[in-house]
C-alpha cells in the first residue's frame, strides 16, 4: 500500500533535482491529477456527467496570465485572484446548473466549456486568441527570480 506513494515521492524528488523536461512532465501530471480528482468526485461519487471542468481552469489560467503579463502582478497574487474568479464564476454558474440531472446536466456543462473556449479565442484584445499570452513572469521563491533587483539583493544578502 505504501509502495506507490514511495515511488511517487521518489519521482517528484528526482524531478526537482534533475530539472528540465522531467519537471515539466511531473508538473503537468500533477495538474491533470487535480482534474481527475475533481472528475472522480463529481462523476464517481454523484454519478453525474460533467464536461465543464476545463472552463473553470481556463478562467483561472487566463485571469492569472492577464494580471501577470498585462498588469505586472506578482504571479502568486495573480494565481490567487484567478482562483477566486474561477470559484466565483463556478458558484454563479453551478448553482442553477447543478439542479439539472442526466443528459441535461451533461449538455449544460458541455455548453459552459464551449462558451468559455469561444470567448478565449475570440476576445483577442485580452487573450491574443490562438497565439496565447506571452510575457508571463515565472514563479520564484522569495527573491530568486531573475530580475536585476532580485539578483542584486540576493547576491548582497549572500555576501
Amino acid at each position: 500500500m505504501a509502495l506507490p506513494w514511495v515511488i511517487a515521492c521518489a519521482m517528484l524528488a528526482y524531478a526537482f533535482i534533475a530539472g528540465g523536461f522531467f519537471v515539466t512532465v511531473m508538473l503537468f501530471a500533477m495538474i491533470y491529477a487535480v482534474f481527475v480528482i475533481g472528475l472522480n468526485v463529481f462523476m464517481g461519487f454523484t454519478g453525474q456527467v460533467s464536461f465543464g471542468h476545463n472552463a473553470f481552469a481556463a478562467l483561472s489560467g487566463y485571469a492569472s496570465a492577464v494580471l501577470t503579463a498585462t498588469y505586472s502582478w506578482e504571479p502568486i497574487a495573480a494565481f490567487a485572484m484567478g482562483l477566486g474568479l474561477a470559484l466565483l464564476v463556478a458558484l454563479v454558474i453551478g448553482w442553477p446548473t447543478l439542479r439539472l440531472k442526466g443528459h441535461y446536466l451533461a449538455m449544460a456543462t458541455l455548453a459552459i466549456g464551449l462558451i468559455v473556449y469561444e470567448i478565449a479565442i475570440q476576445w483577442q484584445s485580452v487573450t491574443q486568441g490562438y497565439m496565447g499570452i506571452s510575457g508571463i513572469s515565472p514563479l520564484g521563491i522569495a527573491a530568486t527570480r531573475s530580475s536585476p533587483i532580485a539578483v542584486s539583493s540576493l547576491h548582497s544578502s549572500l555576501s
